[in-house]
């Protein structure tokens, strides 16, 4: 996990089996696809959304390797002739940048589907227009729920319904919940609530349409001075940058303001970015309270077996530094 230590989600066969169906049915798969998984097999995004997925499907699957190798993973959609690409948002950003430096342009690919973290605007457009995509698909879910045909609230810290357009966390219930965490009662209780809402711990807004929006985790709240800002728009607005590949904001304990704002970059190869020209970019751009204090560069992100970035050891390291 990335903010914990793992936890055993115990599923059922219904629930794998309908769960494949219904990531082929979003990625347009048939008998005629090939797909690329450039995703690890331990987790169900390989497992489910890869393995069992094609068996049902009957489709052509290709694996690179290594499996987050972006040159290989070009490599092999040009050779296989993929149609169809399932990976993480991560590995897209380093796709466009190595086909242009390397001159890799598939030109089979049709349905791109990535999962285990937020897409942004600037990273979908992108995509699409250097491999020319037809379809771009962000999955949401967790090994403990994911599909369609379920019930869902937004609630409050008491359980309670909010109004519509008002942030709370996402309930979810239905048929394709998990079953328990195996030989833990105490994180089950605590993830299953009464008549089996499940709790995804994830901020999200429902609008009047039938709409929604996640705007982020609910431990990756910031709470400034009593303001609450979300990690992901403070993540949203600096990859609209053009040399920022990745950003990844989290809050910092502070003994004034309750906590204060760290944003980590991974710039574009060859890009050049000082703290102070990123604070005169925000100056204009974003009202002083969402201002980072905290500024750092890095090259590579700490993930976990998923690609997913493990923010809490971001945050150890800031402490380190710090001496806080």
């Amino acid at each position: 996990g990335t903010t914990g230590t793992p936890k055993g989600a115990l599923t059922s066969h219904h629930n794998l089996i309908n769960n494949a169906a219904m990531i082929g049915r979003y990625c347009n798969i048939n008998s005629q696809s090939i797909t690329l998984l450039a995703t690890q097999f331990c987790h169900m995004s390989g497992i489910i959304g890869g393995i069992v997925m094609s068996l049902l499907k009957g489709q052509k699957t290709v694996i690179a390797s290594p499996v987050y190798d972006s040159i290989k993973v070009l490599e092999a959609i040009i050779k296989e002739k993929c149609t169809n690409l399932i990976t993480i948002p991560p590995l897209c950003a380093d796709m466009i940048e190595k086909s242009k430096l390397h001159n890799l342009r598939p030109t089979t690919l049709e349905v791109v589907t990535y999962g285990g973290a937020p897409c942004s605007e600037q990273l979908a457009m992108d995509l699409k227009e250097t491999f020319n995509i037809k379809s771009l698909v962000q999955v949401y879910g967790m090994t403990e729920m994911v599909g369609d045909h379920l019930e869902v609230k937004v609630v409050d810290r008491e359980g309670l319904i909010v109004p519509m357009g008002t942030p709370g966390e996402l309930w979810v219930r239905g048929y394709s919940i998990m079953l328990e965490y195996w030989n833990d009662e105490e994180k089950t209780q605590e993830f299953m609530q009464h008549n089996r809402w499940a709790r995804t711990g994830d901020q999200f807004v429902l609008q009047e349409d039938g709409y929604g929006c996640i705007v982020g985790r609910i431990k990756d709240c910031i709470i400034r001075l009593g303001d609450k800002i979300f990690s992901s728009e403070i993540e949203e607005f600096f990859t609209q940058h053009l040399d920022v590949i990745e950003a990844q904001a989290f809050g910092v304990p502070d003994p004034k303001v309750g906590e204060e704002i760290c944003v980590y970059l991974r710039l574009r190869e060859g890009a050049v970015l000082t703290e102070d020209y990123i604070r005169n970019y925000c100056k204009d751009k974003l009202p002083e309270y969402r201002i980072p204090r905290y500024i750092r560069f890095t090259k590579e992100f700490p993930r976990t077996a998923v690609g997913k970035v493990t923010k809490y050891k971001l945050l150890e390291e800031l402490k380190k530094e710090l001496a806080i």
